[in-house]
Parts: C-alpha cells; structure tokens; sequence
C-alpha cells in the first residue's frame, strides 16, 4: 500500500484528488490543506509520494519543499507540484528546486492516477503495480463513482456563482483604478484557481477563460506587451453566467414532467408556479415560468417576491403576507427569482440562504449589476447557523450597491421578519397569530 500526501489549499481539489486516488485500492492518500500541515505530516506519516499546490497562502510549494528538505526524515520523499501554469522555463526551474516533476491542471481522475504510478515507478526504482483488485473494483463501483463525482461537481458548481460574485467587485474595482497592484493580484489568484480546478470538474470553458485572465495579468504586471485585462475579465463573467443559464436549463428539463405547484387557496393564497415546458432560457430567468396573482395588478399593494426551493415555506410566508396586505410572487430558485424580479420589479425580496440552482450569492449579484433591481432590498433567510462573518458578507455592498438588508434564521421568527418587513415597504400593521 502506497502512502500518498496531498497538499492543496482548495477544498474542492483536495476531495477530487482524494476521490480519484482512493479508487486504486494499492494508494491511501492524506490531505492537508496548507504547507505548514503538510511538513508535520510528512514527518510524521512518511508519505511514498507528496502532490503539493504551488499557489497556497503563508506557505507555498516552494517554501513548503524547502522545509522537507531541511528535515532528515522528510528530505528524500519525492515532491510532484501540481499546478494550472507549466511552461518549459517553470519545469526546468521547479526541477532546480528538488521537485521530481510536475503534473499539470486540470487532470482526469485516470490520468491522475496513472501520473502517481508513473511516478512511483521511478522512486521505488522498480514498477508500482496496481493492486489485484484494482481494474475489477472500478468497473464494479464505477455508477457509485460517477455518482460522487457528479455530486462533486454539483458543490463545484455552487463555488462558481460566489466566484462570480467576487470576480464582479474586482472587475468594479478594476475598472476604477486599472493600476492597482492588490487588485491584479486579486484577480490573478482567482483566475489562476479556477484555470486549474474549472478543467478537473468537466467546466472547460470557465477554465480555458480563467487561464486567459491570468495570462493577460501576468504579461500587464510584467510590463510586456499590452494585456487586454478588462476584456479577459468580461469573457470569463460571461463564461460564468453561460454556465449558470446551462444549470438552470439542465434543472428545468429534469423537471420538466412536473404538475404545477398551486399553493392552497384556503390559505388565502392565489399563486401558482407553472414549470417550464418550451422557449429559450436566458440567464437568470425562466422565461415561461409565470408567477399569477388573483388580480394582473393590484393596485397600492406591496409586492414581495418568496425566492425558496421549498414550496412549503413560500406558502406558508404567501398566505401570511396577504394577510397582511401584500401582494405575494414565487420563485423556486435564484435563476428564477431573478427572471421575476426583472418583470416585476418588486417592493422587497426574502430569499432562502442556498438553493440547488442560483444560491442567494448569484440573485444578489444578477440583481446588483441590473438598473432596474439594483436597489430592491433583500432579506435572506437560512436554514444553516451562518457564522458572523458569512453574515457580514452578505450585507456587504455588492458592485456599489446595497447587500442584504437583514438576515434571518429558519425557523422563521414571524414578528421579527415582518416588522422588518414594515420598515421597507407599506404593510399594515396586522400581527400574524
């Protein structure tokens, strides 16, 4: 049994890596998630192999390989870096440093693991076989697997759209002052972490988009030639947003053969979410998904868009709200809510914290960066414990305009949100029993 140390400061990658190794039965892997971790393990787990990242904060590779080389008991453990960006020059210099090679990202999970045996071969001075057991144990777990993977993906997914957050505030950033030095590097360490994880979970575009950013920032911070930064930044924006209209078209088709969810009219509640059937999907909107109320317009009457995957909780806040004398819209997902929030400009938006497609992270950023939503207040709820600096974040300014007004936790606290609710728009003051 081969012992192999992964050392990668992206969640995302360590559990890929992890994923991939541990399907050849003949390889245990370990991850740590910063140089200073890995250092300790290595000396105290004797690792056949170590795979590090080069770009981690406080300890890169480098300094990393520096400090096992320094320690008897981890000076000979063959180092392989992994990384986004190898060129001839950083392969020769990477080889000065004591590495034994490098593999490039983005991998497949079976080129990973042949690059690992390639490698053990050289340092055991003999083949690393695989384990007997290894081919048939792939083919027979291999549904299993793809399902892992998919669902790795699905999380990779979710990082995504809080990337695209970020990368909107550094592209505002950028703009307002294009020679800042904190916001290209900013920037390049972003792109640089999506040009290798993008690729590993089967988003090639964004990582083909990512790697172009980064290419550009380089050549500006090194003064040669003229980098077309602003222009890198917009094409992997609308990588991003492409793939977010891909997600939600992929979600409307599963759900395509479901009845429409009509919430209870002795609820008091006139609202029905009709699922897509036909017509061409734009980001961030669904465009035959169509959210009725008793009347078109009704006149003098707040209206409050419910953005939440469980139907449950929008008719349990939509039969309260018009009691109150609101004017209830549904929305299943933040795609959705976003389509809805353009058409009918509501007085407030509640949103649910997660949601399968378009998480509150990407319908504050679509609403933002759009005139005709940027200053509707949102109020998010969540069904986790969000820390305090999650919390922060999200009230934060998105692209210069206001975050999240409030944030709630589930189980709601009814008078709470509605008396926050009264501070926005014009609710009567009728109290919910």
């Amino acid at each position: 049994m081969y012992r192999i140390l992964h050392v990668d400061d992206e969640r995302d990658i360590r559990r890929l890596v992890e994923l991939s190794l541990s399907w050849d039965p003949g390889l245990t892997v370990r991850c740590c998630a910063s140089g200073r971790e890995a250092v300790e393990v290595a000396a105290e787990w004797s690792p056949h192999l170590i795979l590090c990242d080069i770009m981690m904060p406080s300890m890169d590779g480098p300094a990393t390989l520096a400090c096992l080389r320094k320690n008897p008991r981890t000076a000979g453990i063959p180092l392989i870096f992994m990384t986004a960006r190898v060129q001839a020059r950083e392969l020769d210099h990477f080889k000065s440093l004591g590495a034994s090679g490098v593999i490039a990202k983005p991998f497949s999970a079976k080129s990973l693991r042949e690059s690992i045996r390639s490698y053990l071969q050289v340092a055991e001075g003999e083949a690393a076989p695989r384990h007997a057991q290894a081919a048939e144990s792939e083919l027979a777990s291999g549904h299993d697997r793809a399902a892992e993977v998919a669902a790795e993906r699905d999380a990779f997914r979710n990082r995504l759209q809080a990337d695209a957050i970020t990368l909107a505030k550094l592209r505002a950033g950028h703009r307002s002052d294009p020679a800042s030095n904190a916001i290209l590097q900013e920037l390049q360490t972003l792109a640089h972490k999506l040009a290798g994880a993008a690729g590993c979970f089967a988003f090639e575009e964004v990582g083909q988009a990512a790697s172009g950013l980064e290419e550009s920032i380089v050549q500006k911070r090194s003064g040669g030639g003229t980098a077309s930064v602003e222009a890198d930044i917009d094409a992997l924006v609308d990588c991003l947003e492409r793939e977010q209209s891909r997600s939600g078209e992929q979600r409307r088709v599963a759900c395509s053969d479901r009845e429409p969810i009509r919430q209870s009219s002795a609820e008091g509640l006139d609202v029905n979410v009709v699922a897509a059937s036909s017509g061409t999907p734009t980001l961030g909107g669904i465009e035959n998904v169509q959210t009725h109320t008793s009347q078109d317009k009704i006149a003098g009457r707040p209206k409050i868009l419910i953005v939440d995957d469980d139907p449950d909780i929008g008719q349990f806040l939509s039969s309260r709200l018009r009691k109150m004398g609101a004017e209830p819209l549904f929305a299943a997902d933040g795609v959705e809510g976003y389509r809805i929030a353009q058409r009918e400009k509501p007085d407030v938006i509640i949103s649910d914290y997660f949601m399968p497609v378009g998480n509150i992270n990407f319908l504050l950023w679509k609403l933002r960066t759009t005139p005709a939503t940027e200053n509707i207040p949102v109020l998010v709820m969540s069904g986790w414990q969000l820390d305090k600096l999650t919390e922060e974040n999200l009230k934060k300014d998105v692209c210069g305009r206001p975050g999240a007004a409030a944030v709630f936790s589930k189980p709601l606290d009814i008078q709470e949100l509605f008396g926050t609710l009264r501070g926005v728009c014009n609710l009567t003051e009728t109290l919910i029993q």
